[in-house]
């Protein structure tokens, strides 16, 4: 019986540890699950007549200094619940370092998209950007996703760049 009763502590304080990873931007220590760790579920997709396209940093660069992350969507805003996340890895080395969830996304008008920036493929792009805070370490990989609240695995938008 003590073992049971250790065993369901146990379960509730691990429950509650990852509970309150949040969606702090903490790096997760898993290669295959995004902090936070959602239930898996149906993979993510934008919604419907939604395109989205990565269009800052452009894909490929290298010697990145920012922690934003632009992307292009029409012909409307994503809805709220959908976030930016990334998968890190070191490229000396090409070892996993983690996830991590960006900020809220947030309209932001052309002329605050950092240049040089990507031209998206389709016409009256809205511009929405997300910071990543205190992970950019020099010669990381980054790897961008797109995910909601409602759904894991995220959408790889085909979008890496180093540091």
């Amino acid at each position: 019986m003590k073992n049971i009763i250790i065993a369901a502590f146990a379960a509730v304080v691990l429950g509650a540890a990852i509970a309150s990873c949040g969606d702090n931007g903490n790096v997760a220590t898993s290669a295959s699950t995004p902090t936070p760790v959602p239930t898996p579920s149906t993979p993510c997709t934008p919604p419907a007549n939604v395109q989205v396209q990565v269009v800052y940093p452009l894909p490929q660069s290298t010697g990145i200094t920012t922690q934003q992350i632009v992307i292009a969507v029409a012909p409307q805003p994503l809805p709220t619940d959908y976030k930016l996340y990334v998968t890190v890895y070191d490229t000396a080395s090409d070892t996993f370092l983690g996830t991590t969830f960006g900020q809220q996304l947030q309209v932001v008008p052309f002329a605050q998209v950092p240049q040089p920036s990507l031209n998206p493929p389709f016409a009256f792009p809205i511009y929405e950007s997300s910071n990543f805070g205190g992970i950019l370490g020099a010669g990381d990989t980054w790897n961008v996703y797109l995910a909601n609240s409602n759904c894991y695995p995220g959408t790889n938008l085909n979008s890496s760049f180093k540091t």
